[in-house]
Parts: C-alpha cells; sequence; structure tokens
C-alpha cells in the first residue's frame, strides 16, 4: 500500500504541471503580426473564409454586413495600411484591397 502513495503524488504532480503549463499558454494573448506581401498573395478570389484563416490567420478585425457579408480587416507592415478582404453572400472573397486607414 505504501508503493502507491508515491504514484499517486507523482501523478498528481504531473497533472498539476500540464495544468499550469496549458493555463499559461492560454492566457497569453497571441502577439500580433502584420502580414507581409506573400502572406497576402495567398489569399485568392474564391477562397472561403476556413480557407482563409488557414492561409493567414485570424483577422485583427471583421465588420460583418447582411446577408452574410463581411470585412475582414488584416495589418501589414506599413503603417496605417491594412488589407482589407470582403466576402460575398457565398462566403468567399469577392476581392482584396490595400487601403490606408489611420488608427482603424
Amino acid at each position: 500500500m505504501t508503493s502507491r502513495i508515491p504514484r499517486r503524488r507523482s501523478a498528481l504532480a504531473a497533472l498539476a504541471a500540464a495544468l499550469l503549463v496549458g493555463g499559461a499558454a492560454r492566457g497569453a494573448p497571441e502577439p500580433v503580426r502584420p502580414l507581409t506581401r506573400k502572406q497576402e498573395s495567398m489569399i485568392l478570389r474564391g477562397m472561403t473564409m476556413d480557407e482563409v484563416t488557414a492561409a493567414v490567420g485570424k483577422p485583427q478585425k471583421v465588420r460583418k454586413y447582411g446577408k452574410g457579408e463581411a470585412t475582414w480587416g488584416y495589418m501589414t507592415a506599413e503603417r496605417d495600411v491594412w488589407l482589407l478582404v470582403d466576402f460575398g453572400s457565398d462566403g468567399k472573397v469577392k476581392l482584396t484591397k490595400r487601403q490606408v486607414i489611420p488608427a482603424y
């Protein structure tokens, strides 16, 4: 019976360590990285929202409109320049455009 106690303690210690590490990873916000020109070129007309997210990550800004239309905004490395990705009501990219938006 005494041999079970050390194993139980080590198992509990391992579980506590895993929870602490996992909690620390979830608690830290992901750093915002501006899109590169190469990443911008990966977004193509007709891509779905999931495909865009898989290619370049989550947008920093999202604006939704009627009937499922949306515009996603991504920071670029250039000051106040954003890449805007417009999605149609079918959830696919209609167009992308770079736009200067001060303090967006």
